[in-house]
């Protein structure tokens, strides 16, 4: 299933069938592949700084992440026993 934004009809309808489902006769082998339309989504300024804050929030925590991934990773190969 596609979504794609379109104000001209209502969300959920159907816009395009892009690939055709089959029926063996009641039994249901593909179904088909279809796009519908969704409402499309206007940002308000309340939206817009929530959007804000939690980039800022992700670009100050990654680094702290990926530090301790690696010092994790680190610690895990120390713990490991090379003895073939």
């Amino acid at each position: 299933m596609l979504e794609i934004e379109d104000e001209k009809v209502e969300p959920g309808t159907i816009l395009q069938e892009i690939q055709p489902g089959y029926f063996l006769k009641d039994r249901l082998l593909r179904p088909s592949f279809v796009a519908i339309a969704k409402k499309k989504i206007t940002e308000t300024d309340e939206n817009k700084e929530k959007i804000k804050f939690w980039d800022l929030v992700e670009k100050q925590l990654t680094p702290i992440y990926q530090t301790q991934r690696i010092k994790n990773y680190e610690q895990s190969n120390r713990n490991r026993s090379w003895n073939y």
